[in-house]
């Protein structure tokens, strides 16, 4: 018996341009959208994918169709993995955008000029040279 009966190779991911990026080059907004979103879409399409192998395979074994029984807990740990970078991918983009909203908070809350709208002073104290405004 042949070894490469029973190992299929791992198909690559298909993330888009992510390989043609270089270290020095920078993406633009609506091209570093696209492909954020790629990224993301990709992720996604492999938790399903591998959700709906494992669900085919536990079936099989069931009624007793799969006849090599050690590809159901391959295919398991393949849908644990491609969900832990989910979810990884999930918690780095939520870090990102909580760091932004901070950083946006922290260029709000530290403003030299009064922004109450109000012809005379408010009595604000500007937190960066503590004077009022």
């Amino acid at each position: 018996m042949n070894v490469s009966d029973f190992i299929s190779p791992l198909s690559s991911w298909k993330i888009g341009s992510v390989g043609s990026i270089d270290q020095g080059t920078q993406v633009g907004g609506t091209e570093g959208a696209r492909l954020f979103k790629d990224v993301f879409r990709s992720a996604i399409d492999n938790v399903k994918t591998s959700q709906l192998d494992v669900e085919n395979k536990q079936y099989l074994l069931a009624t007793g169709q799969l006849s090599d029984a050690h590809s159901l807990p391959i295919a398991e740990a393949k849908a644990q993995i491609s969900l832990d970078l989910l979810v990884s991918l999930r918690n780095k983009a939520l870090e990102g955008y909580n760091e932004l909203m901070k950083d946006q908070f922290i260029r709000i809350r530290n403003r030299r000029v009064c922004r109450c709208k109000s012809s005379r002073k408010c009595g604000r104290i500007c937190l960066l040279n503590q004077k009022n405004y």
